[in-house]
């Protein structure tokens, strides 16, 4: 993702040096192994070009060879480590066709010398049996940190010696991997990428070509409207596949399906190393579109490449006393927050608008071109509005080192939060809303939160967590009226301290009933109008990692904000096993307790500063803190039925259209040959996939705004829609069904009469 100035400074030496071959020092191997090479164990990307594969297996046994000549055994392949996920910044640039990987070296508390016995190794090692990747087993003795540095320089040496032997081919094969990339991709699908201007959030869509040009990504812009996929797009940054570092976007912008490594004949299944799915666009909350079929001329006649996105206009619309905001851009939050420091007034209206008043329009106008948001004058501000203040929150920060929580004060700090760090102490002092109206505790487990580092083990005053003394602290704040925000596997040190009527329904299992390493899963929002879903899509994209999932028990009062659906496997990208066992469950909850609230996440809405689509689960849960509503003042904001209904049937009246075109993409495909059926398979597809982003969720959306008993048959008919859509995909249609005959199969008109039907009733 290059967040980090650091980051940016060492892609932009890969790019602009270009090294044929990029080594990167890591600590420690798998005892009792001296230092790990490659090659890397199962699964390996699919998107790294051969060439680049084939010389990093070729480095790592020339590293071996080269350790064993000097007297240094214990070198290890193919353990523990993959090739899987790119977001390592020693691993990334492979895809760049640069020889990147990493090697693990043993240490012993860091510098500590150590006398290792055989008798301390692990049994299967004890044997020292030399084996195909481990062919000179280490036998123990003096393990020092000059012997680390030893192995290091040895590897690197053998690095150096392969390069300048074989330099010419290196350098031919990198060339020849990028020309490679550049022809594949001419003749086969994905031929471009399309990230279209009509976003939720066009900000965030403008951070993601931002992503891909510092990562040296070519980038395109339409200059005049461009048409693929039957659709006409304005102003859409398009990426062009016929380019050297082509790998990189597929590999940022497919699904990744994990594969099933009992395939693999080198050992019983492994699980994943980091991540199983990543797919940026999902994270990020942003429509992007494949292009199936190769672009002509006069497509690529109206395409311009940039070197540098321009961020969206904002700024003010009209003249009036009060302003309106949307809810769907993230730089909302931003704005809102600047907003407030700048001493205007912001209000929510029932149905999530942003209301802002009491500032100028030039001071306005500067800060909504600032964070590229729209304010649009208001004739009349609603009537149910309620006025809030800048929320003061806490960050709790332990002594134990926290990724997650230097991850989210990192985009509080970037949105314009302000977060007040709150160590042990600060929590057990109490008081806390007297100071604040939010807490966040970010993910870690509840030992550590509460327990901390035993003391002895560190220096006094960092010793400990926040106790029964700072979990007594925290329920008086929430009884007091204060909110408190709990990611992934702090919500079971929230539910456990705070004795919620909640739980983990994970709880217990191993990772052979139930494992989720990290992979992204689609929920189901109970309510978009609720405050803390406001701006959000129905059906959102999360990073699941090794988090709960919630049942509500006896005397829970609250929300089940998102759940995991009944119907269908939740995995969007990646690796999920077993996922019956959250199906229908809760992923995060609002709990009312006292005069406060609890959010509950069942994952990082944060995740690595990368998630920016779930990025308002936290801001909203933020901002419902300070707001004059309290938990049972929500009530679902009434809106007229006939207009509703009129918006669904204009949905649900595009359905017919969507079908004639879709069974003749089925048909092509079933009736396709070799190569062809390859093209056909990913027009079709790119097809239904459109259909379920656009049309379903259109439908699901319009549906909303129904009444209860036709807002359940709306989403029997989405249901419907969506076994449809995936029969498409797989089964061949019979060459009598039309449009209309597939719709009956389906329901879709039944499902429709019944909720027309009562709304033809006389009142």
């Amino acid at each position: 993702m290059n967040n980090m100035l650091e980051s940016r400074d060492v892609t932009r030496a890969e790019i602009e040096w270009d090294p044929v071959i990029f080594y990167c020092h890591h600590q420690t191997a798998p005892f009792p192994t001296r230092i790990f090479i490659p090659p890397f164990t199962e699964p390996i990307s699919s998107n790294i070009n051969p060439l680049m594969a084939r010389w990093l297996n070729v480095l790592g046994i020339n590293m071996a060879a080269y350790l064993d000549e000097h007297q240094m055994p214990g070198a290890v392949h193919r353990v523990g480590f993959d090739n899987w996920y790119p977001g390592f910044l020693d691993f990334t640039h492979i895809f760049r066709n640069s020889i990147s990987f990493f090697t693990e070296t043993a240490l012993y508390h860091y510098a500590t010398p150590h006398f290792y016995t055989v008798d301390e190794f692990p049994k299967d090692r004890q044997q020292l049996m030399s084996e195909v990747f481990y062919s000179s087993p280490w036998k123990g003795g003096w393990w020092r940190l000059s012997d680390a540095v030893r192995y290091m320089e040895g590897a690197s040496m053998a690095v150096l010696d392969t390069a300048a032997k074989y330099r010419e081919t290196l350098l031919y094969n990198r060339y020849q991997a990028a020309r490679d990339n550049i022809e594949r991709f001419r003749k086969e699908p994905p031929f471009a990428y399309v990230i279209p201007r009509e976003q939720r959030d066009l900000p965030t869509a403008a951070i993601l070509v931002d992503k891909l040009l510092i990562n040296g990504i070519e980038v395109h812009e339409a200059q005049q409207p461009f048409v693929a996929n039957s659709r006409e797009y304005k102003g859409a940054w398009v990426i062009l596949m016929d380019q050297p570092f082509s790998p990189l976007v597929k590999e940022l912008f497919e699904t990744q399906q994990y594969p099933d490594l009992r395939q693999f004949p080198n050992g019983p299944p492994m699980r994943p190393y980091d991540v199983a799915g990543w797919t940026l666009p999902m994270q990020m909350g942003v429509e992007t579109a494949v292009v199936s079929e190769p672009l002509n001329d006069s497509q690529r006649a109206s395409l311009k490449l940039i070197d540098h996105v321009t961020p969206p206009p904002g700024g003010v619309q009209g003249t009036g006393s009060s302003y309106s905001l949307s809810h769907q851009p993230n730089n909302s939050f931003a704005a809102i927050n600047e907003i407030l420091s700048s001493g205007g007034q912001v209000s929510f209206s029932a149905s999530g608008d942003i209301i802002v008043s009491g500032l100028d329009r030039e001071r306005l106008s500067e800060i909504a071109r600032k964070h590229s948001v729209t304010a649009l004058a208001t004739a009349k501000p609603p009537q149910d509005i309620m006025a809030t203040k800048k929320p003061r929150v806490g960050l709790y920060r332990s002594w134990t080192g926290n990724i997650d929580e230097g991850w989210t004060r990192w985009i509080l700090e970037n949105y314009g939060f302000a977060p007040v760090t709150l160590r042990n102490g600060d929590i057990q002092a109490g008081h806390l809303r007297d100071r604040l109206d939010a807490i966040i505790i970010p993910d870690a487990g509840t030992r550590q939160i509460m327990n901390g580092f035993a003391p002895g083990t560190i220096s006094g005053e960092y010793s400990g967590g926040v106790g029964e003394t700072g979990a007594e602290a925290l329920r008086v704040f929430v009884r007091a009226g204060g909110t408190l925000i709990a990611f992934n596997n702090a919500s079971l040190m929230a539910i456990a301290s705070l004795g919620l009527p909640v739980s983990n329904i994970l709880d217990g299992l191993n990772d052979d009933q139930f494992y989720c390493s990290g992979s992204l899963l689609r929920v189901e929002l109970s309510d978009v109008n609720h405050p803390a879903l406001w701006g959000m899509p129905r059906e959102p994209i999360v990073m699941f990692e090794r988090g709960p999932a919630f049942d509500t028990k006896s005397g829970f009062h609250g929300t089940i904000l998102a759940s995991y659906s009944k119907e269908r496997n939740p995995l969007a990208s990646g690796y999920l096993l077993h996922p019956e066992r959250i199906q229908g469950k809760a992923a995060a909850l609002e709990v009312f307790y006292g005069d406060g609230r609890v959010y509950l996440f069942g994952f990082r809405p944060q995740w690595r500063g990368q998630s920016h689509g779930t990025y308002k689960l936290m801001f909203n849960a933020i901002y419902d803190s300070p707001s004059a509503a309290k938990p049972t003042a929500y009530q679902r904001p009434a809106e007229p039925a006939n207009a509703s209904l009129e918006s669904w049937r204009a949905a649900t009246g595009k359905v017919r259209g969507d079908l004639v075109s879709l069974i003749a993409d089925n048909r092509a495909f079933f009736a396709a040959k070799g190569p062809a059926a390859v093209e056909a398979r990913a027009k079709l597809g790119a097809a239904v996939d459109q259909f379920e982003k656009e049309r379903i969720a259109e439908i699901d959306d319009a549906g909303a705004g129904l009444d209860d008993a036709a807002r359940r048959k709306s989403a029997e008919y989405v249901r419907q829609l969506r076994r449809l859509a995936t029969d498409l995909r797989s089964k061949e249609l019979e060459s009598s069904v039309d449009a209309d005959s597939l719709a009956e199969r389906y329901r879709l008109p039944a499902i429709e009469q019944e909720i027309a039907a009562p709304a033809a009733k006389p009142k």
